[in-house]
C-alpha cells in the first residue's frame, strides 16, 4: 500500500530500517521521478540533532559520480527528511554469492570505483567509518555508490589532521587499530574495510568476526596463514594486493596511491561467462551502460542496514551552515522545491495496490521469485519451512512476515518476507538487520525448502524498468 509523502509523492517501499529510522522510497505521481527518503527521528534530542546534522554536512559537501547525492533536508518536530539519490541495483551484498563470492571481471571493476570514491572522500578530509557491502549501493547503469554517512566524521580540516578515538564500524569490516580503542589515523581504518569488501567480494564469505587475535582466524591471518577459507580461494595477485590492505599496522597498510599501482588493480581483466550469465548468476550488465575506471572513547558499533545509530564527536567539526537548500544534479527532481515543510509528516494512502510504474521502480533485487501456489498456500508453506530451519517468523500483515534467526557467527539475523502480486505472485526477501551474505544464506535455505512452489518458467523482476 502506498501513502502520501506530499501531494504528488507517494512512498512505494521501506528501502531500510535501522534504530532511529528508515530509508523509504517516494515516487513521483505524475513524473515518476523516484528518490530515496531517510527519514531519521530526533525527537528533540540535541545530541541527535548535532549528530544529523553532521551527516547533512557531510553529504552536502559530496558531488561525486560513486557517492550518493544529496538533493536537500526537510525536518518537522520529530524527524529529519533527507532526500536523497534512489539507487535502484540494491546493495552491494546482493551481488555476492556466499562461499563463492562474484567473478574476478566485476570485483574488479567495482573495487576501482570503490578506491575512486574515498580517495575523493579523502581529499575532503572525510572518513565514512563504516564501509561494507550493505552500504554499498548501485544505480540504474551498475555503478557503485557509497551511502550512509550516518558514521561518517571530519579528519583534516584546512590541511589539520587529527587522529580519531571513537570505535566505529560494523565488528567484521573495523581494523584493529579502531577495535582497540585506541587514537588512530583515519585513512588506514577506511582502506583496511574495503580490503575486507574485497575478501568478500572473492571469497563469498568474511576472513573473521572481528580482527582479535583472541580469533583464531585473524591470528592466522597475522602469522601469515593463508592456506584456510577464504584466502585459500583467491589467486596469488589478489591475496599479494591484500597482504598490504589487510596490514595490521596501519603505519605500513597501502594507501590508495599503491593500491591503484599494484598488479591486480591494474590488470586487464576478461570477464568470465556462463551460459550468458556471470559467475554469481547475474545478468550480465551492457558494457556501455558503466564505466570501468582506470585505476579511547565511545563505542559505536553497527549491525544493520542502514545504521542510523546516534553518533558522538567534537563539536568543532560542526562549523559548517546548513541549510535545506538542494544540490544541483543531473538526476535531481524537477519538482523537488514542492515538497514544502508543511505537507510532512505524511498520511496513509487510501489506494490498496500501486501502479504498475511504482512497482517498476521496485529496487533490483536477487532475493526475490515467482511462485506456482496461491497467496494462502504460500503463506503456509513459508511458515512451514521456517519452522523446519528455526527461524522465527511473525506476521505483519496478512501476506508480510518478519523473519528473524542467528546466523553463523551466532549474530542477530532479520529480514522481511512479503508476497507481491507483480504480473503473478512475488516472493520478496528484504534484508532488515544483520550481515548481508549471511542474510543470503538464509535466503538461499528458505528457496530450497520451497522449492516445490518456484516457478523456474518466470525470471524475477531484478532492474529498474524505467
Amino acid at each position: 500500500m502506498g501513502s502520501a509523502f506530499i501531494e504528488g509523492w507517494n512512498f512505494v517501499e521501506v528501502l531500510g530500517e535501522g534504530a532511529y529510522g528508515e530509508v523509504k522510497l517516494a515516487v513521483n505521481d505524475v513524473t515518476n521521478t523516484a528518490v530515496a527518503v531517510k527519514i531519521i527521528r530526533w525527537n528533540g534530542d540535541k545530541q541527535r540533532s548535532a549528530d544529523i546534522r553532521k551527516e547533512v554536512c557531510i553529504q552536502k559537501i559530496c558531488n561525486h559520480d560513486n557517492i550518493i547525492r544529496m538533493y536537500g533536508t526537510r525536518e518537522d518536530a520529530t524527524s529529519v527528511y533527507m532526500l536523497l539519490e534512489y539507487a535502484s541495483g540494491g546493495e552491494l551484498f546482493d551481488r555476492i554469492e556466499p562461499d563463492v563470492g562474484m567473478d574476478p571481471f566485476n570485483a574488479q571493476r567495482l573495487f576501482r570505483q570503490l578506491m575512486d570514491a574515498v580517495s575523493y572522500l579523502f581529499d575532503r578530509g572525510i572518513a565514512h567509518r563504516d564501509l561494507k557491502p550493505e552500504n554499498l549501493l548501485f544505480d540504474d547503469y551498475d555503478n557503485l555508490k557509497v551511502a550512509d554517512f550516518g558514521l561518517a566524521t571530519i579528519f583534516r580540516r584546512q590541511g589539520v589532521e587529527r587522529d580519531l578515538d571513537k570505535c566505529c564500524g560494523t565488528y567484521p569490516y573495523v581494523a584493529p587499530e579502531v577495535l582497540a580503542k585506541r587514537p588512530h589515523k583515519a585513512q588506514p581504518a577506511d582502506i583496511w574495510s574495503c580490503g575486507v569488501i574485497l575478501v568478500a567480494m572473492l571469497a563469498g564469505e568474511l576472513p573473521w568476526d572481528q580482527p582479535s587475535v583472541d580469533l583464531v582466524e585473524y591470528k592466522s591471518w597475522t602469522e601469515r596463514k593463508s592456506t584456510k577459507p577464504p584466502f585459500n580461494k583467491l589467486d596469488i595477485l589478489s591475496l599479494s594486493l591484500l597482504k598490504h590492505i589487510l596490514d595490521p599496522n596501519a603505519s605500513t597498510r597501502f594507501g590508495i596511491a599503491e593500491i591503484k599501482e599494484h598488479r591486480w588493480y591494474k590488470q586487464r581483466l576478461t570477464k568470465a561467462l556462463i551460459r550468458g550469465k556471470s559467475q554469481n548468476n547475474q545478468s550480465s550488465p551492457d558494457p556501455k551502460r558503466f564505466r570501468t575506471l582506470p585505476e579511547s572513547g565511545e563505542s559505536v558499533i553497527s549491525y544493520s542496514q542502514p545504521d542510523m545509530t546516534s553518533r558522538s564527536d567534537s563539536r568543532e567539526e560542526m562549523n559548517h551552515n546548513i541549510s535545506s537548500d538542494h544540490l544541483a544534479s543531473f538526476s535531481q527532481p524537477i519538482d523537488i522545491d514542492n515538497m514544502l515543510l508543511s505537507q510532512i509528516p505524511c498520511t496513509q494512502g487510501s489506494s490498496s495496490q500501486l501502479s504498475q510504474t511504482k512497482m517498476q521502480r521496485l529496487v533490483k533485487r536477487m532475493t526475490r521469485f515467482y511462485v506456482t501456489a496461491d497467496r494462502d498456500q504460500a503463506v503456509d508453506d513459508l511458515i512451514r519451512a521456517c519452522i523446519q530451519l528455526g527461524y522465527n517468523q511473525k506476521k505483519i500483515n496478512a501476506y508480510t512476515f518478519s523473519i528473524t534467526t542467528t546466523d553463523r557467527r551466532n549474530s542477530y539475523l532479520a529480514f522481511r518476507v512479503s508476497l507481491l502480486d507483480i504480473d503473478g505472485l512475488l516472493l520478496d526477501f528484504r534484508l532488515s538487520k544483520g550481515d548481508g551474505i549471511e542474510f543470503k544464506r538464509c535466503f538461499t535455505k528458505l528457496k530450497l525448502h520451497l522449492d516445490c512452489l518456484v516457478n523456474d518458467d518466470r525470471e524475477p523482476p531484478m532492474l529498474s524498468q524505467c
